[in-house]
């Protein structure tokens, strides 16, 4: 599909100006704009009861995220993925460091390389779903 000037402003929101910028290469929009511009120009369909409504994605329970909510959402697991990149250096660190310690040295880092692989481990392992909060009443309370 050729992606026009007007599928630019109708899929992101924004003005004509910012479009033409975009469309002619003068400026580049930031990636969930990108992104935002391929998902609606190739039709790629969102998980089951999702939706977008404007600017705003919702959830299946009604659940709204902005255009900021994803870039904070994109920042922090971009955070979450250097954190435990540098966890595993610093467990290959504390494995070099046990080489060439003592016997009191060693028994100290490994209890440190202990929590830091519990660490590795437990960001690694797949998120605790809660069930969804039930209401007493229709309205809600």
């Amino acid at each position: 599909m050729q992606i026009t000037k007007r599928n630019i402003m109708d899929y992101t929101y924004v003005s004509q100006r910012t479009a033409d910028r975009w469309y002619y290469g003068d400026a580049m929009p930031k990636q969930i704009y990108r992104e935002m511009i391929e998902y609606k120009a190739t039709e790629r369909i969102l998980p089951p009861g999702w939706r977008w409504s404007q600017d705003q994605l919702i959830s299946p329970n009604g659940h709204t995220f902005n255009w900021g909510d994803l870039e904070n959402y994109r920042t922090v697991l971009s955070s979450w993925r250097q954190m435990l990149d540098d966890y595993q250096r610093l467990s290959d660190l504390v494995e070099v460091l046990m080489v060439r310690a003592d016997k009191h040295q060693r028994r100290r880092l490994q209890r440190v390389h202990g929590v830091i692989n519990r660490h590795i481990q437990a960001a690694n392992e797949e998120p605790v779903r809660l069930p969804a909060k039930q209401l007493h009443r229709k309205e809600g309370c």
